[in-house]
């Protein structure tokens, strides 16, 4: 990784107050930090990432990875758009939001690996989204359940912030004078507002990066032609949801839990009432013994199948030696890299291929490594 890229991070992002996100207390305030657009050189020393509508004919056209907002004088809608509709919505005033954009910049991986890597989460976690409007464009008032690092290149844009007294800590977002979707609505300690009533406003220049935490109602209005880059965290660990996985798989092991059941079928729920408590007191006590609980890091680990050593000898082929034998295989250049890479390595997770090889796309990796499994020259450990 260049010397350059070295100096990118969360303190290139939000300053002094990046220490923030390293506390013990669970973030739920915005912050706001503004400077000279130079500090993001790394973001704007992309070619593809000079300009809106460079980024916009760089994309690859993959659905439902564009989404259109009606302009602000119109009825509140959005499309998917397609390549041929994009540049024309957005010359009509429609605000465009490109997703995952690191997967045709590869540019920004190295830049989504740092920031997964200060912030102790897994490689792929971070994406990148695009957002391009002209002047008078607008984001209407909603939440996200993301965390967002929003980065103003191009023009001004004007916040409008106000905490959620209705919901803290959302699994999904929504915009505001809509029905909660029922995935939110029994979380709910009170009605959501159908708009933003005073909050904190102001505006974000080229340089400014405003970090919203899930749950933080905002809006925004384009007092000009407006680009922003946001490094964003969609889907994130919670403590609810590894247990809840972990309940999951102890009850579906049980196969009298697990049987169909019809309507007309006689059940001793006595009997299964006893079973599932007790299934779920011994997941109390497994929790209560721990020193470190299983959700600190779940994740499995892998290797290269024990007995085997690999050794690369072009892009696409690698020779492999196992006790009694030797055999040179044509395979996809991501197999072959991912082989000899492993070839080094002990135990290790398929993310720390991604954090020492940024320019793989975490995904990518994780498939790759799927499929060695499945061929037998790699292994899982227990």
């Amino acid at each position: 990784m260049d010397n350059k890229i070295q100096k990118f991070c969360l303190q290139t992002l939000l300053g002094e107050q990046a220490f923030l996100l390293a506390t013990s207390a669970p973030l739920e305030d915005a912050i706001a930090v503004h400077g000279d657009l130079h500090r993001l050189a790394e973001l704007t020393d992309i070619p593809m990432l000079r300009s809106p509508t460079m980024v916009m004919d760089a994309w690859d056209g993959m659905f439902k990875t564009v989404r259109a907002w009606s302009p602000s004088n119109a009825a509140p809608f959005q499309i998917h758009a397609t390549r041929e509709q994009l540049r024309t919505l957005y010359e009509a005033g429609f605000t465009i939001l490109l997703e995952n954009v690191e997967r045709f910049v590869p540019g920004l991986r190295p830049l989504c690996r740092i920031l997964e890597n200060e912030l102790g989460i897994a490689a792929g976690k971070v994406n990148v989204q695009v957002f391009c409007a002209l002047e008078g464009g607008r984001g209407r008032a909603h939440f996200d359940r993301s965390f967002t690092f929003n980065c103003q290149i191009i023009g001004t844009k004007t916040w409008t912030l106000a905490k959620n007294t209705s919901l803290r800590f959302p699994s999904a977002g929504m915009f505001l004078g809509n029905p909660p979707v029922p995935e939110i609505e029994h979380l709910l300690s009170g009605p959501l507002p159908d708009s933003i009533s005073g909050g904190d406003v102001f505006v974000a220049k080229p340089g400014s990066v405003v970090f919203l935490p899930p749950g933080v109602l905002h809006e925004t209005h384009m007092e000009t032609a407006s680009f922003a880059i946001a490094f964003a965290i969609e889907e994130t660990d919670t403590v609810a949801n590894h247990v809840a996985r972990k309940i999951r798989t102890v009850l579906q092991k049980i196969p009298a839990l697990r049987a169909p059941r019809l309507g007309a079928q006689s059940q001793s729920l006595r009997r299964e009432s006893l079973t599932v408590a007790e299934e779920l007191r011994r997941i109390a006590d497994m929790i209560e013994a721990m020193d470190t609980p299983w959700w600190i890091d779940s994740a499995d680990k892998v290797r290269l199948r024990q007995g085997l050593s690999a050794e690369v000898t072009s892009d696409t082929s690698i020779t492999l030696r196992g006790p009694n034998a030797v055999k040179a295989m044509t395979l996809d250049p991501m197999m072959v890299h991912v082989l000899g890479w492993a070839s080094r390595r002990g135990d290790f997770h398929v993310q720390d291929i991604a954090l020492e090889q940024p320019n793989i796309d975490p995904h990518s990796a994780e498939g790759c490594v799927r499929t060695l499994i499945h061929i037998g020259l790699m292994e899982r450990v227990a």
